[in-house]
This record gives structure tokens, C-alpha cells and sequence, in this order.
């Protein structure tokens, strides 16, 4: 499926969401923001007993759902079902044969909002798969805190991971976060996300009113899943992506990293190497009189390319000196000054 911004059109970012299912037709009734989404869904399929993925006895993975949609609305999302319930003990091998199917299908984002406290292999092996195909895995860290000795849950400490942590709507760090200066989780700037009291759609057969709040880190991970999808979806937009290569350098999680430091995130006073997202640092529209919003492409004062610009020059500095430089020469081939510019 595609998106339009201006007259070009650009692949939707695609992401998995490894859960409980969600509510949904024809098994069981869904709240009203699943069925306003349900065209999103894409390459859905159930990985535990029940075999029915469209089924979400739990809630847990229909808020997380929609919870990924509301920051990224043009996303497609694949739901995964490994679980029953939220809290059910689960099957790694489950979740790990759900991460090759997610690769397999074209996933460019995992999100998965679970986790267990020991390492296994087949999962090891799922996520080295999802690295080595350039796919973006996110995980939830833990909410214990400091009451329990392992600290950061797995798969949110592997080292090929993005591990999200939780904090309130005022970006200050949840204290039922694992602590952030230890050797189990240690991992360099942690990134936060709204975990606490975070409003989404809920199964109507278990609340009525199809909405409820949530608090944990698994509600703060698929909104940092949604800002790297945003982050994504921009560079496939002109003028990003008029080189491709700008995408697939962003889908490497040590540069997504980056980005979301540099760009997207700000580190609160007092946080010990928490950094809270803020996508609308730098993904917001600008001008909302300007068509398409940001202003056009090759418009070297609008917000767009002023932000393109900023992130052709990081990956310049950390990634490759001459990457954009087929988005320039498309965009300014006939004009020398311009192209001089950069």
C-alpha cells in the first residue's frame, strides 16, 4: 500500500506488533477506533494455542495497537499474536518464529511489549535475523524498578534491541522503571515514551465504553515504535526519498538511535540517561497553510527540507560522506548555487 504527500507517493511504513491479537471482526466485537483501522491491518497471524489472532481476551494488545496508529496513523501494522494474556506464561519459541515471520513479510518496525528475564537461544537467533534484514526491533523494558534483581527484561537488554522505558505526560521517568546505572542496564541513553495513564481502545466486551488508560512500560514501546515509523515514513517522502539509501541506512538501529537522540528526543533534568521522545521537535508540519505540509521539497526555507537537510548532514558525519547526493542532484542539477550549498 501507498501514501500520497504532494504528487509522489511513498510505501507505507509497515510494523509488527507481537501481543495479545486485537478485538476484531467476525470473532469478536471490536471498540470504534479498531474498526476506523482495521484497512491498516496487514499480514496478521496467530503464533500461540488459540490459533485466532483477531481475538484479544486481554485487552493488552488491542490498546497497544491503536496506541501504534495514533502516532502514526499512515503506518500498516501486522498483529502478531503470541500470547493469550498479558502476563500468561510464554512460549519464546512463539515469539521468536513471530519475529521471522514479521522480517519475511516486509516488517520494517517489531514492537513488542513483553518480556521474561532470562536469554534464549531461538530468540537470539530471530533478532540477529531482524538486524542482519535491516528491521527495527523495540521492547519494553521492565516494571518492577529496583524490586527486582534482573533488572531490564529480555529481549529489551539485547544489544541489538531499542529499549523503552516509561514516564508521564510531563516526560519525567516512571519510578517503576529498572534503574538506569547498572551493569544489566546499562545501555547508553535509554528513550522514554507516555507509559503512564496513556488513554487507547480496549475490547468492548471488557469495557464498555471501548477505551480505558494504561500504565507500564508496554504502552510507552509502541509509541517509541510509532516516532522511529514516523522517522521512517519522512525519509520516504521528497526530498528524502529521492535517494533510497537514505531509508535503508535509517533502518540500522544503531543510526535509528541516533536520530531519535539527536532529532527527536530531550533528556530531562535530573533523568540519569533517561531521553524523552518528542517527535514534534522535528517531525511536526511547519506551516499548516503550506501544501504539502512542511512546504515543498526542494523549498530550501521550509521546515521539510530544512529538516531533511539536518538529517542528510548527521548521516553525512556518521554514516557516509556522500549520502543525499543523489537527492541533490535531482532536486538542484540546474542550479549550481543551490547545489553548492551542501
Amino acid at each position: 500500500m501507498n501514501c500520497e504527500v504532494g504528487d509522489s507517493q511513498y510505501k507505507r511504513v509497515r510494523i509488527a506488533i507481537l501481543d495479545t491479537g486485537i478485538a476484531g471482526p467476525p470473532v469478536q466485537r471490536p471498540p470504534k477506533l479498531v474498526t476506523s483501522n482495521w484497512g491498516h491491518l496487514v499480514e496478521c497471524k496467530s503464533f500461540e494455542h488459540s490459533g485466532v489472532w483477531n481475538k484479544d481476551s486481554n485487552g493488552h494488545g488491542t490498546h497497544t495497537s491503536m496506541l501504534l496508529l495514533k502516532v502514526c496513523p499512515n503506518a500498516e501494522v501486522s498483529i502478531l499474536k503470541v500470547v493469550e494474556r498479558h502476563g500468561d506464561s510464554i512460549d519464546q519459541k512463539a515469539v521468536s518464529d513471530a519475529i521471522v515471520y514479521a522480517v519475511e513479510k516486509g516488517a520494517d518496525i517489531i514492537s513488542i511489549s513483553l518480556g521474561w528475564k532470562y536469554d534464549n537461544g531461538h530468540l537470539k537467533t530471530a533478532l540477529l535475523y531482524a538486524q542482519e534484514k535491516h528491521v527495527l526491533v523495540f521492547a519494553a523494558t521492565s516494571n518492577d524498578g529496583i524490586r527486582d534483581s534482573s533488572g531490564m527484561m529480555y529481549p529489551a537488554r539485547a544489544h541489538n534491541v531499542i529499549s523503552v522505558d516509561s514516564a508521564n505526560g510531563e516526560g519525567e521517568t516512571s519510578g517503576f522503571n529498572p534503574a538506569s546505572n547498572d551493569n544489566e542496564n546499562s545501555k547508553g541513553d535509554r528513550f522514554t515514551a507516555p507509559g503512564e495513564d496513556v488513554l487507547s481502545a480496549y475490547p468492548p466486551d471488557l469495557e464498555k465504553s471501548g477505551i480505558k488508560r494504561m500504565t507500564g512500560t508496554s504502552f510507552s514501546t509502541p509509541i517509541a515504535a510509532g516516532v522511529a515509523a514516523l522517522v521512517l515514513e519522512f525519509s520516504r517522502q521528497p526530498p528524502l526519498g529521492l535517494d533510497p539509501n537514505i531509508n535503508f541506512k535509517l533502518r540500522d538501529m544503531d543510526v535509528m538511535r541516533s536520530i531519535l537522540h539527536t532529532f527527536c528526543s530531550e533528556k530531562k533534568e535530573g533523568s540519569r540517561g533517561f531521553r524523552f521522545l518528542y517527535p514534534w521537535l522535528n517531525l511536526s508540519s511547519g506551516d499548516h497553510a503550506s501544501r504539502p505540509y512542511g512546504g515543498d521539497a526542494n523549498d530550501l526555507g521550509s521546515p521539510r527540507f530544512d529538516v531533511a537537510g539536518a538529517f542528510v548532514r548527521h548521516l553525512r558525519k556518521r554514516v557516509d560522506p556522500n549520502i543525499g547526493t543523489a537527492m541533490y542532484n535531482r532536486l538542484f542539477s540546474s542550479d549550481t548555487d543551490k547545489l553548492n550549498n551542501f
